[in-house]
């Protein structure tokens, strides 16, 4: 065979290898974006929305004082209306509405399902809180309290400190990543050690205006990282060719990073320098949002309609089916596990879920855009 020939026939194959993965990956998402899903009701017999008019877009809810007194911290808007016009992870970004925008955070008593907001004292004035993702560690008597904030002022998107102690978010300080766009589009934080302020943070976006933004998202493309900040070093990138990096956890000296739109979980060792090694993926078939542990399991919260979620996003009124699912945090390390489903809804009862937790087999369920907090007996 000549020369010529060969080439011909190498280039052949690497167009047939091209087009078969394309295709592969063509079929991949359409099954994650829900097109054609049969959607079953599981798990929605025994639930209640908990104060609709109060837990209001609480994209992010996670568990703490589980010896004593059980209870969630949820991150929820002030006003859902604004919401619809300022997200930035959602593409709304009309900075037009007047004064500051100043989300909330809410304490939820599992036991007494009662509900209390937390008072500020000391946050700058003049700044927007626009909450998205957020960690809470202990300390001593207090709480600590890292959380993502897109706000319009400044450079824009940045992580605020707070001390948590009775019902009383004391600010600390900011962590401003958007120099060199090491952290502009953060979306979702997991603290390592908050002696020294080292946590991992989610950057889901390369780019964090219009139109650039959308685009980036329509075509897939790996542009979002992890990065980790500590109080010597400030941030760095970890972990980079990620599409849409959500949800993360850490669990002793591993990582669970949520890539959304590829509806894939990848496992990471953590080494002594906070350096990240990859290990294994796991597939869903549902774009996933947020990753909590509680109970020795992972819970993941997402969306099992790509189109129905976009219209809900803009519009109430119309239904965007939610999904949860469950997996052994020890089968994550350790084998193959095939994700649970232990909750999904296409009648509206919980619209584009974001987040879930688990506490005495209760599961509570929350969205970005959702009117209350989802409580369900299992």
């Amino acid at each position: 065979m000549s020369v010529y020939s060969q080439t011909i026939v190498v280039c052949v194959a690497l167009m047939i290898a091209a087009v078969g993965f394309y295709l592969q990956t063509i079929v991949r998402l359409y099954e994650i974006a829900g097109f054609g899903r049969q959607i079953k009701q599981i798990n929605t017999n025994n639930c209640n929305v908990e104060f609709p008019r109060k837990l209001q877009g609480c994209e992010d809810i996670l568990v703490f004082n589980v010896d004593t007194n059980p209870s969630i911290l949820l991150g929820c808007s002030h006003d859902i209306n604004q919401r619809r016009k300022w997200f930035p992870p959602i593409s709304h970004q009309n900075s037009t509405i007047p004064g500051v925008i100043r989300d909330h955070f809410y304490v939820y008593n599992i036991e007494e399902r009662s509900v209390v907001k937390l008072k500020m004292k000391g946050f700058p004035k003049t700044s927007d809180l626009v909450l998205h993702g957020f960690d809470l560690v202990a300390n001593g008597n207090e709480h600590l309290l890292y959380a993502v904030n897109h706000k319009r002022q400044g450079n824009g998107s940045v992580i605020e400190k707070f001390s948590l102690q009775e019902n009383v978010l004391t600010y600390l300080t900011t962590f401003d990543g958007n120099d060199n766009r090491l952290v502009n589009t953060p979306n979702a934080i997991t603290v390592v050690d908050h002696r020294t302020d080292s946590f991992y943070v989610t950057n889901d976006h390369y780019y964090n205006h219009e139109p650039a933004h959308d685009v980036e998202s329509l075509l897939l493309r790996p542009w979002s990282h992890v990065a980790f900040h500590s109080k010597s070093d400030g941030f760095k990138i970890v972990e980079d060719g990620l599409t849409y990096a959500n949800g993360i956890a850490k669990y002793e000296n591993k990582l669970f990073v949520v890539q959304s739109s590829l509806g894939e979980l990848s496992v990471y060792d953590v080494h002594q320098d906070n350096n990240l090694t990859f290990v294994k993926k796991i597939s869903f078939d549902y774009i996933l949002d947020n990753i909590r542990l509680t109970g020795g399991d992972a819970y993941i919260a997402g969306h099992l309609s790509l189109n129905a979620m976009g219209k809900y996003f803009k519009n109430p009124n119309v239904k965007s089916p939610s999904a949860v699912a469950k997996l052994s945090i020890q089968e994550i390390i350790n084998g193959n596990p095939v994700p649970e489903y232990v909750f999904s809804d296409n009648t509206g009862l919980m619209n584009s879920s974001t987040v879930a937790v688990s506490h005495s087999n209760i599961l509570f369920i929350s969205g970005l855009m959702s009117r209350g907090m989802l409580r369900c007996e299992l």
